[in-house]
């Protein structure tokens, strides 16, 4: 069975070849499971349905947004083009979720990031905030015994 996040579902945590992989709604990823994930996690998933072919529907494409440009007089005067909204900047770095890193002040000693998404904690370098050193989520109270672990290696 194939099955994609609901736009409403915002993000998943996969495990792909041995490392944690963020995936956006946005993301049109479809997942393979033999579970039905649907029925386990309502609202995030949605089945999807294979043709008779085997082949997977392909994603409608979206459509591009329509560029505006200023009119020519405005360029001749000078005025400074408005800054772009932070709607309007795609972003390109996948987030682990909210910083939290004030809550565990050991992490923050030992210049770790701690990032909170849905009850998924990650812990990060803080050099590198995208990238998870669990390769699982961790629960809250696994937080401080993943870093003491970590810095034991």
């Amino acid at each position: 069975m194939y099955f994609k996040l609901l736009p409403k579902a915002g993000s998943h945590a996969d495990k792909v070849a041995g490392k944690v992989v963020i995936y956006e709604a946005s993301d049109e990823h479809v997942f393979k499971g033999e579970a039905n994930l649907a029925k386990m996690f309502p609202g995030k998933f949605e089945e999807v349905k294979v043709g008779p072919d085997g082949e997977l529907p392909k994603p409608e494409p979206k459509p591009k947004p329509e560029l505006k440009k200023a009119p020519v007089s405005e360029k001749i005067k000078g005025t400074p083009a408005p800054a772009p909204t932070a709607a309007s900047v795609p972003v390109t770095v996948k987030s682990l979720g909210r910083d939290i890193t004030k809550r565990f002040p050991r992490a923050e000693e030992e210049d770790f990031k701690v990032f909170a998404d849905n009850g998924a904690f990650w812990v990060t370098e803080a050099d590198e905030p995208d990238k998870a050193l669990n390769t699982e989520p961790l629960k809250k109270s696994g937080v401080l015994k993943f870093i003491d672990s970590y810095l034991a290696k």
